[in-house]
């Protein structure tokens, strides 16, 4: 049966107010009342990734003074920037998302005020990071291909965003997190020295995601937890430190030393 539809001068109150999602006249339409649990709402915003004429649908924020809820956001820039780039400054891309949640311009990004000291070790070197996060799984479900649970069963990052839809996706991870625990300063915190450590030791990385692998492919020895939920963020991390990330780190590294991206071509520093 369809739920009864509120007009859209009178939403209701704040807390059972409808999404609205955008027509092709720009007009709101209460969509139908949602009744499925808060985890599954999210999981399936996610895997639909609904797209309506250029805005997409995000789900309400939740962090700090983003508790103003806005259901639709215009698509970030050109959708993939920094192609043939060795490394893509994410963090302009995460203040233009951050203006248009506020809808004012904002000059200082801050997406939560997790802390360097709680950093896991298996976290990828990058401009983003976590420090105390929930273990509610919402970073994944909102960016499974950027975050995953650590192995201290807090969120880390393990892919850093290349794309203006990948800020988008960590933005929404940080939002939903209820502890604040997300942050966006690493480029101050990482060096050249630290980076080029963090992948002399990746192999400690490498030896976890093996681990969790094994339990993964043996679902009886984790049944706390679906293995189709982590597996492809398990797979995904490890291919990449066999691959794609010694290019990055070395785009980061450039990056961190000259405050620049690389043009194509140019000469990258080694690891």
């Amino acid at each position: 049966m369809r739920a009864t539809h509120v007009p859209l001068a009178d939403p209701g109150p704040p807390e059972i107010q409808p999404h609205l999602a955008p027509t092709r006249t720009g007009r709101g339409v209460a969509a139908p009342t949602v009744t499925e649990p808060r985890h599954r709402r999210m999981r399936n915003r996610v895997d639909q990734d609904p797209v309506a004429g250029s805005f997409r649908t995000v789900p309400p924020r939740v962090h700090g003074d983003r508790s103003t809820r806005t259901d639709t956001l215009p698509v970030v820039g050109n959708e993939n920037p920094g192609a043939g780039l060795a490394y893509w400054n994410p963090l302009p891309a995460a203040l233009e998302v951050e203006s248009q949640w506020r809808r004012k311009i904002v000059r200082e990004l801050s997406i939560g005020s997790g802390s360097w000291a709680d950093k896991s070790w298996a976290t990828v070197p990058g401009p983003f990071y976590t420090g105390m996060t929930d273990t509610c799984l919402t970073g994944p479900a909102n960016a499974r291909h950027l975050v995953m649970m650590g192995p201290d069963y807090g969120e880390i990052i393990y892919r850093q965003p290349t794309t203006p839809t990948d800020v988008r996706d960590m933005m929404n991870a940080a939002a939903e997190d209820p502890f604040g625990g997300y942050a966006c300063d690493g480029d101050d915190r990482w060096t050249p020295e630290t980076v080029r450590a963090w992948w002399a030791d990746r192999a400690r990385v490498q030896e976890w995601l093996d681990r969790e692998l094994a339990t993964h492919t043996q679902p009886h020895l984790r049944p706390e937890y679906d293995p189709l939920d982590e597996l492809p963020a398990l797979l995904g991390y490890s291919a990449d430190l066999r691959g794609p990330l010694e290019q990055y780190l070395r785009g980061y590294l450039f990056w961190l030393q000259e405050r620049r991206e690389p043009r194509d071509g140019e000469p990258l520093p080694a690891l």
